[in-house]
Formats: structure tokens, sequence, C-alpha cells
């Protein structure tokens, strides 16, 4: 991995932490099991890291 792409997926990583972190701590609106948004948060990161990586060429 270059220094560019890094950063990216430190920044993906912690907003999915914060949104994982609010949704565990929402006690009047129902939210999604955190382990949901944690998978949803790493298949957007490997598509997302896929399509960079093709396009890249």
């Amino acid at each position: 991995m270059n220094k560019v792409s890094i950063p990216a997926i430190a920044a993906l990583v912690g907003i999915q932490i914060g949104l994982v972190v609010r949704a565990a701590h929402a006690a009047v609106v129902p939210a999604p099991e955190p382990s949901s948004l944690t998978l949803l948060g790493a298949g957007a990161a490997v598509v997302a890291i896929g399509a960079w990586w093709r396009n890249r060429k």
C-alpha cells in the first residue's frame, strides 16, 4: 500500500468505530447491531479499495 491509502483506510475505520459507538449507546432509537455496521463498513472498504485498484492502472 502506498502512503495515500493508509490515511484513507484509517479514516474509514475511525468513522466506522464512531458509528458503532453511537449505535451501541442509542437508548431511544432502535439501531442495527454493531457487528452489522462493522461488516457493512468492511464491505464498503473492500469495494472502494477494489475500485481504486482497478482504476489506478
